[in-house]
């Protein structure tokens, strides 16, 4: 089994004044440095785990998140497309959409 080395673990934290009250901590968007180590690992397998889940068609077609050629632009066109020929043929479309915008201030990071 591989081991991960600490230091690629270890950030430094800058806080990021984003507008507001500067003495409420949600007015701060908190940014991660990194090893340049650290960076390079988590680029080799990012690379890694994208060729196995494309080889391996593991993915749905509408996952456009972080695919090559693939964009939020290509995912709103294909969804449109959905959208307009099921109402073209009086079929109903329900859909859920939500915003994770800020999902990553909520976790808790220790």
């Amino acid at each position: 089994m591989y081991q991960i080395p600490q230091d690629c673990w270890n950030a430094n934290i800058t806080p990021l004044h984003k507008g507001g009250s500067c003495n409420s901590i949600s007015s701060y968007q908190l940014i991660s440095h990194t090893s340049v180590a650290g960076k390079i690992l988590e680029g080799i397998m990012n690379t890694h785990i994208v060729k196995h889940l494309t080889t391996n068609e593991l993915l749905s077609d509408s996952q456009h998140g972080f695919r090559h050629g693939c964009l939020v632009y290509t995912n709103l066109i294909d969804l449109y497309d959905y959208v307009t020929e099921h109402l073209d043929q009086a079929i109903l479309v329900d859909l859920v959409l939500l915003d994770f915008a800020k999902a990553f201030n909520k976790v808790c990071h220790c």
